[in-house]
């Protein structure tokens, strides 16, 4: 962490001249989760010197950002509003900075079609993957079946992993499909890889990018989830 200090220093001492706004909860499933990790984040601004105020994203956001000044914001919002290029258009329309990515790139990694289909374009390997039909719940089944078991259904544009199910035996999905459908009807089923999950974290901006060690990750459950 020195290391990232001394890198990022000149840069540390300048935002700690500005209004920094933590934007966290919102309007998504996982506002629960969104709150606490904006008051970790919170917490850790302050213990570092900068000065920073809470904010509970709702349909006044705007308003809020425009009468608190804020310079900059840190988006620590999970999900839909938070993740797909929602709040990062109305960051842009008011002109403040922000962490994370921008509008377009939000909206696409977003979307794990889209994300999927560009890594392909690119010559990354993906998970085999169909997307389902809500309307045509047996042809969905054949589908999946079609991929072998066993399989991941997920929904399309969801962030974390609401919504999201492993399926090993044909009985079990036979039994959960069409309620399935019913609750994320813009949804897909793609082969689950069975193995070690890590994640990477890469933080830095348009001059100088950082990339984290990489941390495995030891869920207590089937796989991690938001929870």
């Amino acid at each position: 962490m020195s290391d990232i200090k001394t890198k990022y220093k000149d840069l540390i001492e300048f935002y700690k001249t500005k209004n920094i706004a933590v934007l966290m909860g919102g309007l998504s499933s996982e506002r629960e989760v969104s709150i606490r990790s904006g008051e970790n984040v919170y917490n850790a601004l302050v213990n570092l010197g900068f000065k920073v105020i809470k904010m509970d994203v709702d349909a006044n956001i705007a308003r809020k950002l425009i009468k608190e000044n804020v310079d900059v914001a840190v988006i620590m919002l999970h999900g839909k509003y938070g993740e797909d290029g929602v709040i990062q258009g109305v960051l842009e329309l008011l002109g403040i900075p922000y962490t994370g990515c921008d509008v377009l790139t939000s909206a696409i990694g977003m979307n794990k079609i889209i994300t999927k289909e560009l890594l392909k374009a690119k010559g990354i390997p993906v998970a085999e993957y169909v997307v389902l039909d809500p309307s045509n719940p047996d042809k969905s089944l054949t589908d999946i079946l079609s991929l072998g078991l066993p399989v991941v259904l997920k929904p399309i544009d969801e962030g974390s992993s609401v919504g999201v199910e492993i399926i090993r035996e044909e009985d079990q999905l036979k039994g959960k499909l069409r309620n399935y459908l019913r609750r994320h009807p813009n949804s897909f089923a793609e082969k689950a890889i069975i193995g070690t999950e890590i994640t990477i974290g890469v933080i830095g901006d348009q001059k100088n990018i950082t990339i984290l060690p990489i941390m495995e990750l030891r869920p207590k459950k089937e796989f991690y989830d938001y929870e």
